[in-house]
């Protein structure tokens, strides 16, 4: 099997050239794989030189070879600098998708913006919600609003045109696949687990002082991930404590976090060490004890940071929203949303500070999941059998495409697309295999 393949990869700063770096080794056991890169070099000299790496920026008539593959992957997330390419040519082409996010509204809202056309934003916008959404938002964007629709992003995903052009998605939680089965009705769409790399048993975790708790937090800083509420609650419990926190990853530029620690008086108790590389920020989460990785909404992410928490074995408090949700009671703490949420997460601290026993068996039972159901050579033996599957069902796909157009001409000026191609999927469902 060969396979291009398309994501993030370093010095992108970003989770999924992390996923995807790897990934890589561990599906090139099973497939050729070239990786096609939009205007970069990859920093990570083991990829270089392990895979033929095309800069189709810089020679985009490489494209016009996919052709020759048996098959295109696409990892898609919601970063558009990272992502624009990507998404050009998922757009254009037959390829299999990961999703990393289900929504996808800061995605063309930034891409819009960058490219000045709000048209980019508005089209997707218009095919998942019609007509007079697109009328709303376009209301807004001319007075130099917001559209409304971006504060509801799981109202307004903006992934049906990619889902339903995809021939097979593959997505890290149940959450997101019964949200796309939903969108785009007969694309196969598979559940993979999000990989890590587990730390070998006997690289035990190591505590940076023996009178401190150290308290951490991971992954790039933005408003919605709880970092306020933390912040409130430890400074409730800083009196009758000594702990430090640690917020590990690179900031963002409208989120005054400096500003919020002085608020809270917390200045000698949190450090921001911003971007680190994946290397030290393996060796913080090796040196924390509790980990913090909440959520105020859900774009239908899955967090990369809390995998590789529970790996290390890491008792880290959660949102109870999304894939978080799915995660099993006994490994991790779930805070409910909602007006009592600081109260939960102060009372769960203050447990968790005060309990070695119950952080350390959250953590083996972290760490134990993981072992059985986050693997990277799992992960890479499901992708190589969804996307051989993907290949085996071509023919029915031509086959639904072929009636949902035939149906669309019979069916007047504004046929629903989605509704015709449910249409052809029962159809085809009747044939012979």
């Amino acid at each position: 099997m060969r396979l291009a393949y398309f994501s993030p990869l370093t010095p992108q700063r970003s989770g999924i050239s992390d996923y995807s770096e790897e990934l890589l080794p561990e599906l090139a056991e099973g497939a050729e794989i070239e990786i096609f890169v939009d205007g970069f070099e990859p920093s990570n000299k083991s990829i270089r030189d392990a895979f033929a790496v095309h800069n189709y920026r810089q020679h985009p008539e490489i494209l016009e070879k996919l052709g020759e593959y048996d098959a295109i992957l696409c990892h898609m997330g919601n970063n558009h600098q990272y992502h624009s390419g990507i998404y050009e040519v998922a757009r254009t082409r037959s390829t299999v998708i990961v999703f990393h996010d289900f929504a996808l509204q800061h995605f063309f809202l930034e891409r819009a913006r960058e490219l000045g056309d709000w048209n980019v934003y508005l089209a997707e916008l218009e095919a998942d919600a019609g007509l007079n959404i697109r009328a709303e938002a376009e209301a807004a964007l001319v007075q130099g609003a917001v559209p409304p629709q971006y504060h509801n992003p799981l109202g307004f995903p903006l992934n049906s045109r990619l889902a339903n052009q995809a021939e097979g998605i593959i997505v890290h939680s149940q959450w997101s696949q019964s949200r796309l089965a939903r969108i785009a009705p007969g694309t196969p769409i598979v559940k993979i687990n999000h990989h890590v790399r587990v730390p070998e048993a006997g690289h035990t975790r190591e505590r940076v002082n023996e009178n401190k708790l150290s308290i951490a937090s991971f992954g790039f800083i933005t408003p919605t991930k709880g970092l306020e509420s933390a912040i409130r609650a430890l400074a409730a419990l800083k009196s009758n404590h000594r702990f430090h926190y640690y917020i590990v990853g690179e900031t963002n530029r409208y989120f005054d976090l400096e500003a919020l620690i002085r608020l809270y008086g917390l200045q000698d108790r949190i450090y921001l060490t911003g971007y680190v590389s994946l290397e030290e920020f393996n060796r913080r989460m090796m040196e924390t004890d509790i980990a913090i990785n909440l959520r105020d909404q859900t774009v239908g992410e899955t967090s990369g940071s809390l995998c590789r928490l529970m790996a290390a074995g890491v008792p880290t408090i959660v949102s109870n929203i999304g894939w978080f949700s799915e995660l099993p009671d006994n490994c991790v703490v779930k805070i409910d949303p909602g007006s009592d949420a600081d109260l939960q997460i102060c009372a769960y601290l203050n447990e968790l500070i005060q309990n070695r026993r119950l952080r350390q068996s959250l953590g083996e039972n972290a760490r134990n999941l993981v072992l059985s159901q986050h693997q990277v050579k799992t992960t890479a033996a499901e992708y190589l059998n969804f996307v051989d599957y993907v290949i085996s069902r071509r023919a029915q796909r031509i086959f639904i495409d072929g009636v949902t157009a035939e149906l669309a001409l019979l069916s007047g000026n504004e046929p629903d697309e989605l509704l015709l191609k449910g249409v052809a999927v029962e159809l085809a469902d009747l044939l012979p295999r």
